[in-house]
């Protein structure tokens, strides 16, 4: 139990880590200011804490009824014969409903058409650099 604590909050911690530079540092470039924007890091390290916890809650209960079940049991069939797994996880369900949008749109408003063009740009350099390589390799082959 309180090694499945500490593994929780170590994998809370890494995700703070790697999602710090997304989610906590706004730049302004055409003003020059840096806004940080820390609660959302505490809110990554709750959501973070909270999914590890109950999957390794979920893992270990599944160990433990895959004693005595048969052993083709599949999650989606261990889910449908347990109605407190059930409830719990229509209730993250709920809950993943209402938080996901505020983070999409703190995130997502911040960069709105700056964040497209240099993504439709590098898409655009990606599929042209692989048109190019194609054509290269059928000419050198004789077929085009």
């Amino acid at each position: 139990m309180l090694r499945d604590f500490k593994q929780s909050v170590l994998i809370s911690l890494w995700f703070v880590l790697l999602t710090f530079p997304l989610m906590a540092v706004r730049v302004n470039t055409t003003d020059q200011i840096v806004t940080w924007r820390l609660m959302n890091m505490v809110w990554v390290a709750y959501e973070a804490f909270i999914l590890s916890w109950f999957w390794r809650f979920l893992m270990t209960r599944k160990a433990t009824k895959n004693k005595s079940s048969a052993p083709d049991a599949t999650p989606a069939e261990l889910v449908k014969k347990d109605l407190w797994v059930q409830n719990n996880l229509i209730l993250l369900l709920l809950v993943l409903s209402q938080v996901i949008p505020v983070f999409y749109f703190s995130v997502v408003d911040h960069y709105p058409q700056t964040f497209t063009k240099v993504l439709g740009a590098a898409v655009a350099y990606l599929v042209f650099s692989i048109a190019l390589r194609r054509y290269q390799f059928f000419k050198k082959r004789g077929s085009l």
